[in-house]
Order: structure tokens, then C-alpha cells, then sequence
């Protein structure tokens, strides 16, 4: 048997996929090996595709265990996608909480899955896929009694950097910075009128918002990271269970 966890792709959408850096999960007896699978929800809503996977074990019961994708560079491009743990030896219990019910918990028996009440202990941390290097702005200055500074946006930044230097050639550390623009104000600059600058720079970055953050997951430095083996494009594909599917709490199953 196997339990797995639906999530939607908060990042769906901005045209940058969602990047899978961990997941975690609890067994109730130690040393428990079961198969890690991530899915992606085909464009048709029919079917879950296996595109990252492989065996994993958690050595201690009782106990949450992180397993480390970064590496693996795990990207999601669907609007949702699932995280499972299948092929359960008999005479396991994974962890499941019946006071929470966010119906995106699925049991897989037989190639199916069927809807599960409640919630399967499954976490997931995550950020979204940003490119490495961002291209420069383009700043036009416009004269109006001050120096107005605007720039277009640079695709991926988050933020822009505005310095000002007498110096044009002057290393980036002596430059002084005069503010700190969110990508999603006004892409703009005014001269202000202590300013003593004749040269400017404007700096595309993707600082702040572009921190790493967790989808119902517990995964913290003071868990066990292990760095598993995966394998890239699997063929297995689910099948979404329908409405005569479900079935009734599966929380301990034996």
C-alpha cells in the first residue's frame, strides 16, 4: 500500500517553476523502506506522472525524517503535484492525523488512489526555481527640476538596488545606496534634494521574497537529512480516484 499528499504549486503561473528541496514523513517501527515518488498532475487533471523516485528508508520509528532533493533539482511546472510514499511493507504505520482534514490526502492501493479523510503526515519545503544571473536594467533619467530615475523590469527580480557615486568607476562597495525598490512598486527613483550624486546604478536582485519556505512541513535543521538516490523521469503514472472511490480511515493500516 502506499499514502501520498496533494499540494498546489504556489508559484504557478509566474512563469518559474516550483523547486522541491525536501520532504519528510514518520513511520511507527524503525528501519521502514518504502518508495519516494514525487507526481505532477498531467494537463488534463487525469493522471498523476512519476518524475522523480526511488527507495528510501527511515531508520528510527517515532520519529520524522527529512530527505534532502536539492541536489536532485526536483522542478514543478503543474498547478499541483504529490508527494507519495508507495510499495509499504505489511505491519506499518505511517502517521496520520484525523483532526485535520484538508482533502489532499489519498491512499493508494492496486495503481489507485482513493481519497483519504484527514491528513498524512507528509511535508514538503520548497522554493521557487529563480535563475542564477538576472540581466541588467535599462535606466532612462528623466529631467523634471530633479533627476527622476526608470528603469524597466528585469524578469525574475524582486527587488532593485539604487546607488549613487561621483565616481563611475569606483569599486560597488564605495557606492552608497539610496533606496531599495520592490519589483512590484513603481519601478522609479527621485533624485532627493541632499543628493550629491552624478552617477547612478540600479541593480536587479532577487532578494526578499525569494526566501525558502514550507508547505505543511515540519522540516527544521533538527531533523535526520539524508540525501537519497532518485531516479529522473519515471513511466509509472497514478490514476485519480473519483467520487465512488473513497475510502473510509486508513490512518493505521495492518
Amino acid at each position: 500500500f502506499g499514502v501520498a499528499v496533494e499540494y498546489e504549486n504556489p508559484f504557478f503561473g509566474t512563469g518559474f517553476p516550483l523547486w522541491l528541496l525536501a520532504v519528510d514523513g514518520m513511520f511507527y517501527d524503525d528501519n521502514v523502506t518504502a518508495r519516494l515518488v514525487i507526481f505532477e498532475l498531467n494537463e488534463a487533471g487525469t493522471t498523476w506522472e512519476g518524475i522523480v523516485g526511488g527507495y528510501v528508508t527511515f531508520p528510527t520509528g517515532q520519529q520524522f525524517h527529512a530527505f534532502d532533493l536539492e541536489e536532485h533539482d526536483v522542478l514543478i511546472n503543474s498547478q499541483y503535484f504529490m508527494v507519495g510514499y508507495l510499495d509499504i511493507p505489511a505491519d506499518n504505520y505511517f502517521l496520520f492525523d484525523k483532526t485535520f482534514n484538508y482533502n489532499t490526502s489519498y491512499a493508494y492501493l492496486d495503481g489507485i488512489l482513493y481519497y483519504q479523510p484527514g491528513c498524512w503526515s507528509i511535508g514538503a519545503l520548497i522554493t521557487n526555481g529563480m535563475p542564477e544571473t538576472l540581466d541588467a536594467p535599462h535606466i532612462t533619467i528623466v529631467l523634471d527640476g530633479y533627476p527622476k530615475l526608470l528603469w524597466d523590469p528585469v524578469l525574475a527580480a524582486l527587488s532593485y538596488y539604487v546607488y549613487g557615486s561621483n565616481d563611475p568607476y569606483a569599486d560597488l562597495e564605495d557606492w552608497t545606496l539610496l533606496d531599495i525598490v520592490s519589483a512590484t512598486s513603481p519601478l522609479e527613483y527621485y533624485f532627493q534634494d541632499d543628493d550629491e550624486f552624478q552617477f547612478f546604478l540600479v541593480i536587479a536582485t532577487t532578494d526578499d521574497p525569494a526566501k525558502r519556505h514550507g508547505i505543511a512541513t515540519r522540516i527544521t535543521p533538527h531533523h535526520i537529512i539524508q540525501t537519497p538516490n532518485l531516479t529522473h523521469n519515471l513511466k509509472n503514472s497514478l490514476r485519480k480516484a473519483n467520487s465512488t472511490g473513497t475510502l473510509l480511515p486508513l490512518q493505521q493500516h495492518r
